[in-house]
């Protein structure tokens, strides 16, 4: 009788041709510390994403309201000073509100509201309003108005936060009063 058994290696113990094959890689899936430094190199790239993402809104909000606001004082003062150059005089009872007057009764007050945080411009004509408009500025704008005697010149000075919390960006818009008679309101 033959002996046909197989020993551990796999190999006949008569020494016959037939072999058992062998595992290609006796080594298979991976090991706990693979897993592991995978996941942690993979959770670290995933929070440098998170945080470069957050960090671009961030910066494109505020670049936004940075916008809004430059938009919102350069209507402010194209209409500041078409309202200064055609009034016939101008009076600034406080620092907060310049009072411009026109032939009849018309009046244009601009008026610094601190609550709101914003320039009302109320238009009245006999004692009555008769429209208004708000310049909502940001959160820590201060304004004030000026007037010169010498010549007859309204001033609107604004204050903002800068970039840094101790900056400031200070903006003037300065009119003479009754520039241009002809087209008074």
């Amino acid at each position: 009788m033959i002996n046909t058994s197989i020993d551990p290696i796999g190999q006949r113990v008569n020494g016959g041709s037939v072999q058992r094959r062998p595992y290609p890689n006796p080594f298979t899936g991976f090991s706990l510390i693979e897993v592991l430094v995978s996941l942690s190199l993979a959770s670290m790239l995933g929070t440098i994403a998170v945080g470069l993402l957050l960090r671009c809104q961030h910066l494109s909000d505020g670049t936004t309201n940075q916008l809004d606001q430059i938009q919102t004082f350069s209507r402010l003062a194209d209409t500041f000073r078409d309202d200064v150059h055609t009034a016939l005089s101008a009076d600034t009872e406080t620092n907060a509100s310049v009072t411009l007057r026109y032939a009849g009764d018309s009046v244009i007050q601009y008026q610094w509201d601190q609550v709101n945080q914003r320039i009302v411009r109320s238009i009245r004509r006999s004692d009555q309003v008769v429209a208004s408009e708000f310049y909502v500025l940001s959160s820590k704008a201060q304004v004030k108005f000026e007037q010169a005697s010498s010549p007859d010149i309204v001033r609107l000075n604004l204050d903002t936060a800068g970039r840094s919390e101790r900056s400031t960006n200070s903006v003037v818009c300065q009119a003479v009063v009754h520039r241009w008679p002809e087209v008074s309101k």
